[in-house]
């Protein structure tokens, strides 16, 4: 598949397209290492394919460049505090309406609304206050790809997704989630041999 074709399929804003998001698993939420394991595996039963993730700490000035649009706003110390207060994981997730359907699990940013409205979402299940709330998700294409851009640094959305479409077209495609080491296994058996992608979520994750 072209390059064009590749980003199209990230750029496209029509519904049923397959795109990649940001997730944020907040330093309240990973600071519970159980009730981490719980969230992602009901993230996992929504079928996201975490393509990649990182685990590390904000520290203050990173936290201001990625929240950058809430600068001036209210909130905005106490966002920077908690950002900032303890490790987070942040993942690349792959889906089909990635954007929407992962705002649609997390919910509402205020938990007290999620609680009411939307009982079954993350936020409603996990967050403690409407800034503690657990999660984070990108709001746009845009914002994703900026947000990737920014939390993990070393990830190649178009490296990704040209070996995803090779695999998918040769109908060698498996994905595997091992519940115990939360990992994603990616198979992508190439003209090259077989190549078995790790999806971290172990190890010093957890």
């Amino acid at each position: 598949m072209s390059s064009l074709n590749l980003f199209r399929t990230l750029d496209a804003t029509r519904r049923g397209c397959k795109q990649f998001t940001l997730a944020i698993f907040k330093p309240e939420l990973v600071a519970n290492i159980s009730t981490l394991k719980e969230a992602v595996s009901i993230v996992c039963k929504h079928g996201f394919i975490f393509a990649y993730s990182r685990k590390f700490q904000f520290s203050r000035e990173a936290a201001e460049k990625f929240y950058a649009v809430h600068e001036g706003k209210f909130f905005h110390e106490r966002l920077m505090r908690s950002t900032s207060s303890g490790p987070v994981v942040c993942s690349a997730l792959f889906a089909e309406d990635a954007i929407v359907k992962w705002r649609h699990l997390i919910g509402p940013t205020d938990v007290e609304k999620a609680r009411l409205e939307r009982p079954d979402s993350l936020r409603a299940m996990y967050g403690i206050t409407e800034t503690k709330n657990g999660f984070h998700g990108s709001d746009s294409v845009e914002s994703a790809r900026r947000e990737i851009s920014l939390a993990l640094p070393d990830f190649s959305q178009s490296d990704w997704l040209t070996k995803y479409e090779k695999s998918r077209s040769r109908g060698k495609w498996d994905a595997r989630f091992d519940e115990k080491l939360m990992v994603h296994r990616l198979d992508f058996s190439l003209s090259s041999g077989k190549c078995k992608f790790m999806i971290f979520l172990s190890g010093s994750f957890l």
